[in-house]
């Protein structure tokens, strides 16, 4: 069994083609180092661990507890601000966002369902799951569909979230629940 495995091995289809891309990939993967356009002492420098140990101690504090902080308040004031962010609006907040989300699954999923036979070769055609030319009504239609699936995946959904709160106004879900559908 082994003897038929090294065999195959040794009789696998190889491409250069292939080959050539991953070292091209790996040297202009190192060259950065090579060059010297990266310098690893820099990464370490004083300025930079400055910046973080202010950023651990000072900034990672929310601001209203920073006083508290200070002043030994620690994990336990953490705890008291969180819990008042939480029984203030943090409830509210989460459910809202859990509804944001599930209705854009559901408009998603529906849309799709709609869509998906409109981009399929096999269904939108003349004569549906028959071998054959489909037409070029039915082609144009398929090609446009798959654009706009294209697109639509292509665009992030905070872009689209931007453009859709400058049209629809903000005060209102539908921006963040089109964008995410």
């Amino acid at each position: 069994m082994s003897g038929r495995l090294d065999r195959l091995y040794r009789e696998r289809p190889r491409s250069r083609f292939l080959r050539a891309s991953a070292v091209a990939l790996g040297l202009l993967a190192i060259y950065p180092w090579i060059s010297g356009a990266v310098d690893f002492g820099e990464i370490f420098s004083e300025r930079r661990l400055h910046n973080l140990h202010r950023f651990l101690t000072v900034d990672i504090v929310p601001f209203p507890m920073r006083s508290g902080w200070e002043e030994g308040g620690g994990v336990h004031g953490l705890w008291e601000w969180a819990a008042s962010v939480l029984a203030g609006r943090g409830i509210q907040a989460t459910v809202k966002t859990l509804a944001i989300g599930v209705v854009a699954i559901f408009l998603a999923g529906f849309v799709s369902f709609l869509l998906a036979p409109l981009a399929a070769r096999n269904v939108a055609r003349r004569r549906p799951f028959e071998s054959g030319p489909g037409g070029a009504a039915w082609r144009v239609l398929r090609g446009a569909v798959r654009t706009l699936m294209v697109a639509s995946r292509a665009v992030p959904e905070y872009m689209l979230a931007f453009l859709l709160l400058a049209v629809l106004g903000p005060g209102h879900p539908w921006p963040a629940i089109l964008a995410l559908a």
